[in-house]
């Protein structure tokens, strides 16, 4: 059935390496290694796989973004992208083909040949024992350098927790003199006088509070009442308790600090039990008997200070005893002063040693390899007869390495004017053929036109007052513009059909990041409209009507041309995207995971939204993803990639149903099932890729039932038929 169908794209044997590193670090990364599939027009070809598997990269060579390392890309027929590494790798092997048919043919080069491999293999043998007697030598000293730092780690960590000990003996002992230098009496007056300005600073903040609350006047009143009864009775505690420490320490001014607030107490007082307490107590007061104050003089005080500070040094020396103790033990379980420094030495030297032995040995090699080079020389100079050359087969190969040459050359320059796209002369006879074609086709209707225009001009001059004939001439005037426009238009689309912008504007790419693929700096017109300028048009109105074109066809507006990417949501950006590859009506799409960056309910609208633009402009779309639900859905067709290689292609419904290869099946088991029962027993599969062994029979894309394709040996491919042996 496909076959029935037109080819749009062609991929063989495609292959992207990129080179990183240099010198011994150089490693090649294959990105895609030697893919091929082909997409026919109208269908959704589905691309899934893990991130880093190549999906992407393939889209991206396909687009001409990379250089493709070898294998070729046909689009329409036409070879667009096309790869020449295997051309420099034959041209390499002929090379040294060359050269060692030419040493063979001479017996003297053969011989000395031997020798100088012989050796330069010995050579490079003793070389990889030096560099790894120096990469031996490096890891010991790191390791001893490594386990002496884990020791001095340890006895710093024993030096700090002994450090902190003393510093908290050293602070307590700072706060204990500043007691014992502080008068009690100080400490109840500043302790009295923090109290009573935070009871102040409480019964403001209530009535602040009060002054914005929703309440009568009246009721404001009441409670600003009770804020001040409620503050009174704290500051009645705060006395309470102020009076009571003076007289715990015997303050000599308790008298007169007591008389004077209950005094002023009284004065504020209304209670008549209360106004008979406080005149008790001022009574009270007069029989008060004053007690010895228990205040320390200052030769007690040094007394005190002396002594706490003899116990506390006694306290720090213990310490630093044990510090040092627990240092010197851990010291002497690892040796730390005396084993490093010979494990060290002992290292340095045993490599010395072998470096020297190394380099003798390499020494004599060179030396034995010159003396039996002088011996072979001498003996030809003693006996050339004993050997001899073969010039032929010598001409011979010189020959086969120069046609090789020449014609890898002649195929990579070929394959370099493949990439430029350019043009064919069949294909310059058809373009000029359809050029001409156009021209005649507009030459008729300009010719009617014209026609009509004489014709309408006799009528008005006739009739200079019928304004409906002259508005009838403007229109066809207008009509007649309107074509010779419309003529520019499409001799300049038929110009550069076969040329690179031509052909590469009917392949569009929709990226992946709807962010970092529009440019912040440019307006939504600018962005989109660059496909139209790049393909020469200058005509601002006719730019401005497609990007209007495009943007409804997405679903935005007109008006959204002139505002900027950041003003848009996610969904929004992907439409811009979309309408940017759409505004030079290309015939093939590449969506490269358009919705892994958006909400699934944003998603939905896009993916529906490709559906239908596929359905009304007629496009073949490689659609990269991962989402497996998402595929199915979409896809006619599905290709899985695993490292580089697709390792299944089938059709959507074939491919769910009867999956073949192990990934395949391990990515399907990923799927999320909506149905929590089921999704609590889904089991999960994981894909091991050493269960095959492709040590000897390597494997191949094999067709194992009509357009089901799977990568595997021969016995992999037999043991797959014989699964799908009765299923349909």
């Amino acid at each position: 059935m496909k076959e029935n169908r037109k080819k749009v794209l062609e991929v063989r044997d495609l292959r992207q390496h990129f080179h990183v590193g240099v010198g011994k670090n150089k490693l090649t990364v294959k990105a895609v290694d030697g893919i091929s599939f082909d997409i026919y027009e109208g269908e959704v070809f589905g691309l899934v796989g893990e991130s880093g598997c190549g999906k992407t990269t393939t889209g991206r060579t396909i687009i001409k973004l990379y250089r493709p390392t070898d294998g070729t890309v046909k689009f329409n027929g036409k070879t667009i992208g096309a790869g020449y590494s295997g051309n420099l790798r034959r041209i390499r092997l002929a090379k040294e083909a060359a050269k060692k048919a030419i040493i063979e043919a001479d017996d003297f080069k053969r011989q000395s040949t031997e020798i100088k491999d012989k050796y330069n293999n010995l050579i490079s043998e003793q070389k990889v024992l030096l560099q790894n007697a120096n990469q031996d030598y490096k890891e010991r000293v790191k390791e001893i350098n490594n386990y002496n730092n884990v020791i001095k780690v340890e006895i710093d960590a024993i030096k700090n927790r002994y450090n902190l000990k003393i510093s908290e003996l050293e602070h307590a002992r700072t706060l204990k003199i500043d007691e014992i230098n502080q008068s009690p009496k100080d400490i109840v007056d500043h302790d009295y006088k923090i109290f009573q300005e935070a009871a102040k600073t409480r019964y403001l903040q209530r009535k602040s509070y009060l002054a914005d609350a929703l309440i009568s006047q009246e009721e404001k009143k009441e409670q600003e009442q009770a804020f001040k009864d409620q503050y009174y009775d704290e500051l009645r505690n705060i006395d309470k308790n102020y009076l009571k420490h003076l007289d715990r320490h015997n303050s000599e001014n308790f008298v007169k600090k007591a008389t004077a607030l209950y005094k002023k107490r009284l004065r504020k007082a209304k209670d008549e039990t209360e106004i008979a307490n406080l005149e008790q107590a001022l009574k009270d007061l007069d029989n008060y008997e004053v007690k010895p104050s228990t205040e320390l003089t200052q030769e007690q005080k040094r007394q005190k200070i002396n002594n706490l500070n003899s116990e506390t040094n006694k306290e720090i020396k213990k310490l630093e005893k044990e510090s040092e103790l627990e240092v010197q033990k851990l010291e002497k379980t690892f040796k730390t002063k005396d084993f490093f420094v010979p494990q060290l030495e002992e290292a340095k030297n045993n490599y010395l040693t072998l470096k020297e032995e190394i380099n003798n040995k390499i020494k004599d090699l060179k030396a034995t390899k010159a003396q039996e080079l002088a011996a072979l020389k001498q003996a030809r100079k003693d006996n050339p007869e004993a050997f001899k050359v073969d010039k032929d087969s010598q001409k011979e190969a010189k020959e086969k390495k120069k046609r090789i040459i020449k014609e890898e050359k002649k195929a990579i320059k070929r394959l370099k004017s493949l990439n430029k796209i350019t043009e064919t002369p069949e294909e310059k006879l058809i373009k000029e053929e359809n050029i001409k074609i156009i021209k005649q086709n507009y030459a008729k209707k300009r010719s009617e036109l014209e026609a009509l225009i004489n014709e309408l001009e006799t009528k008005v001059s006739a009739n200079p007052n019928d304004e409906a004939l002259a508005a009838e001439l403007n229109d066809v005037k207008l009509q007649l513009d309107n074509l010779n426009i419309e003529e520019g238009r499409e001799v300049h689309k038929e110009k550069i059909s076969n040329s690179y912008a031509g052909v590469m504007s009917q392949l569009q790419m929709i990226f992946q990041d709807p962010v970092s693929s529009l440019n912040p700096r440019k307006t939504v017109r600018e962005i989109i409209s660059e496909g139209l300028i790049i393909q020469g048009i200058k005509d601002e109105d006719y730019i401005d009507e497609k990007v209007a074109e495009s943007l409804n066809l997405v679903g935005l507006s007109p008006e959204h041309s002139n505002r900027y990417p950041h003003e848009f949501s996610g969904g929004q950006r992907q439409r811009i995207g979309i309408a940017r590859a759409l505004i030079v009506n290309p015939s093939f799409i590449i969506a490269d995971e358009p919705i892994s960056a958006l909400d699934v309910s944003i998603q939905a609208q896009i993916i529906n939204l490709l559906k239908d633009l596929k359905d009304q402009l007629g496009l073949t779309i490689l659609f990269i993803a991962h989402d497996l639900s998402v595929v199915k859905y979409f896809s006619d067709r599905i290709a899985v990639m695993y490292f580089g290689k697709i390792v299944e292609q089938a059709t959507s419904e074939e491919l769910f149903k009867n999956p073949i290869h192990p990934y395949t099946k391990s990515l399907l088991s990923a799927i999320p099932n909506p149905d929590p029962d089921s999704e609590k027993v889904r089991t999960r599969t994981t894909y091991d890729p050493s269960i095959h062994d492709y040590s000897e029979d390597k494997p191949e894309l094999v067709e194992i039932r009509p357009g089901h394709f799977v990568s595997a040996n021969k016995k992999e491919a037999a043991e797959y038929k014989k699964q799908l042996k009765g299923v349909r």
